[in-house]
């Protein structure tokens, strides 16, 4: 009777064991895994965006309010400016085939 329920145990534990290394498990197990990653990634690339938004807000935060360094705040925002107008004025004539 004991040799009986140890072999129940035994058969019990090895189809169990098998059912888990499937092929499909494997690959549910790998795309997890991959999955994992590209989201650990994109939180890694939203923060270093994030740190030089606010990087760059501070900077021109602190160019605004110091008196001698308006000027060339002013400037470089007016530069910018243009150069983002061209950029716009420059994509839509290429998106039209002209």
């Amino acid at each position: 009777m004991a040799e009986d329920l140890n072999d129940v145990q035994k058969d019990t534990r090895s189809k169990t064991y098998w059912h888990g290394l499937r092929p499909a498990a494997i690959a549910k197990l790998l795309l997890q895994t991959l999955a994992v990653v590209v989201a650990l990634a994109s939180v890694a690339a939203v923060s270093l965006v994030s740190a030089l938004s606010f990087g760059c807000h501070g900077a021109a935060m602190l160019l605004g309010r110091v008196r001698p360094l308006r000027g060339a705040y002013q400037f470089l925002s007016r530069a910018y400016d243009r150069f983002i107008d061209r950029l716009g004025q420059d994509g839509k004539s290429g998106s039209l085939g002209d």
